[in-house]
């Protein structure tokens, strides 16, 4: 290959890679000013956001951060207090009078596992949506009770 290379076309060659190169290099510069000029500027008030990411921020105190915050704001940011919210007042003569009607609904027999209250509260009453295994089940179970019951 170095043969078939005259001085005039290895000088021709050279030329064009480094005009190639140098347009490149324009092309990059002009793109790289478009790209920061189309960028919008971080609004200051996101000041303290950074901060908090920052490691010093981090294994601070809780007041040592309230200080790195205050600082980071922008001049004229009136800083972030939050209070406690003020509670509802409860009316007490109201549920004093409101007596509870009982509790029975609540209650599990010590006796009663958790799938058997599954099956009597799940299960539906329709025969024709039970299969035959639930069928069988539930009579089993409804057995059972009436035996408990003697």
């Amino acid at each position: 290959m170095a043969a078939d290379l005259s001085d005039a076309n290895a000088d021709r060659i050279i030329y064009l890679v480094a005009a190639g190169l140098v347009l490149l290099g324009i092309a990059l510069a002009v793109v790289t000013v478009w790209w920061w000029r189309s960028t919008r500027p971080e609004h200051p008030s996101l000041g303290p956001l950074e901060v908090m990411g920052e490691k010093k921020f981090r294994r601070s105190s809780s007041a040592e951060r309230r200080q790195i915050i205050a600082n980071s704001r922008p001049p004229g940011a009136q800083p972030l207090i939050v209070e406690p919210p003020v509670p509802r007042p409860v009316d007490l003569a109201m549920l004093a009078g409101a007596a509870p009607q009982g509790f029975d609904d609540l209650r599990i027999d010590a006796h009663e596992s958790f799938h058997e209250i599954a099956v009597r509260d799940f299960l539906p009453d329709d025969e024709a949506h039970i299969t035959q295994h639930a069928r069988i089940f539930r009579n089993a179970l409804e057995r059972f009770r009436e035996r408990e019951m003697r």
